[in-house]
């Protein structure tokens, strides 16, 4: 075996220093070294923002693969796509899916000056809003929302800043007298108001799918 030189004994002396002392590292600190990196990864914004970028990518990939064989007969349909998967960004990162006045930058060369390239940008903005409609329909736009206590919302019910209608936020258990349950029927009806259940029998669409309220009357 050939001897080492001075620079392979200080290498092998480096790196034998390197591994006690992450040896030792861990012997004290064990998983705490583990959690404490994993707080300061999570809690970096740029981090989660970076993360939240693919989620979000990943999301669109999957809805346009699940609906893309509804646009089989689409011109340009890698444009299509890449409008569709981007309208799905949109509302995923909270927009609101309005189409933008301009497409990419992608679509500002050269390439783009012709009637090839501008019937690209045009099957990019057809698909633009397909995707956005399917982010609605999966309600990804909905998980980026921040949830309250129940108790916080009682506050702002009591104060008359917020109500529940549309809400997707958890409605309390026992609302305040007045105050419109998860079914948009208040829990105290005033005197004479009646409760007329629905009909499962009705077949049409439009019908009322809640309990409707009976009103008697205004005595003249």
């Amino acid at each position: 075996m050939a001897k080492l030189g001075s620079a392979g004994r200080l290498l092998r002396r480096n790196l034998l220093m390197a591994a006690s002392a992450i040896a030792s590292l861990t012997g004290f600190t064990g998983c705490q070294t583990v959690h404490n990196g994993y707080v300061a990864l999570t809690n970096n914004g740029a981090w989660n923002d970076t993360v939240i970028v693919l989620r979000n990518r990943n999301y669109s990939a999957k809805a346009w693969h699940r609906r893309k064989h509804h646009f089989c007969r689409q011109q340009n349909i890698r444009d299509f796509e890449a409008g569709f998967r981007a309208g799905y960004q949109s509302v995923a990162e909270g927009g609101t899916g309005c189409t933008p006045e301009f497409p990419p930058q992608d679509y500002w060369s050269w390439e783009f000056q012709s009637a090839d390239g501008q019937s690209r940008t045009a099957a990019w903005f057809a698909g633009f809003p397909h995707g956005a409609q399917a982010a609605e329909e999966d309600g990804v736009g909905n998980w980026s929302q921040l949830q309250m206590s129940t108790g916080l919302q009682t506050q702002y019910q009591n104060a008359g800043v917020m109500t529940h209608e549309g809400a997707l936020y958890p409605i309390p258990d026992n609302p305040p007298p007045g105050v419109p349950t998860s079914a948009g029927v208040p829990n105290q009806l005033p005197a004479g108001v009646q409760i007329v259940p629905f009909d499962p029998s009705m077949n049409n669409q439009s019908a009322m799918v809640q309990p409707a309220l009976v009103i008697p009357p205004v005595p003249e």
